[in-house]
């Protein structure tokens, strides 16, 4: 498994005891699908298959969970962007893997290549 893979797999269970710690929150008005309980379904999903699923998988599920914790109070940005560092130290990681914190610049907005452009 690559570094960058194993930071989201390692993220993954930061963000699951997050939520653990915050199991006592109040229901919240938001949709079913970014109630606590999904959330702790997906992290649990990431860590069980961080070696069989792609990349883009990865990070799609790991963004998706994030912005639900953020949603829900548990996670903030400026703690998010530390979060990554730690991680990457933690696992070796020397490249910055923009893919996983390009959206937490709040100063440089960032482009979504979609193909077909010419």
């Amino acid at each position: 498994m690559s570094d960058a893979l194993q930071s989201v797999g390692a993220m993954a269970g930061v963000c699951r005891e997050l939520i653990r710690r915050n199991v006592a929150m109040p229901a919240s008005d938001l949709p079913e699908i970014l109630k606590v309980d999904q959330l702790s379904w997906m992290l649990d999903q990431i860590c069980l298959h961080a070696e069989d699923w792609s990349a883009a998988k990865l990070h799609l599920w790991i963004g998706f969970v994030q912005c639900g914790m953020i949603a829900n109070g548990i996670l903030e940005s400026t703690i998010l962007s530390e979060m990554f560092g730690q991680l990457r130290a933690a696992c070796n990681v020397d490249e910055v893997d923009h893919d996983l914190i390009d959206h937490l610049d709040q100063e440089d907005s960032f482009s979504l290549d979609i193909g077909g452009e010419s």
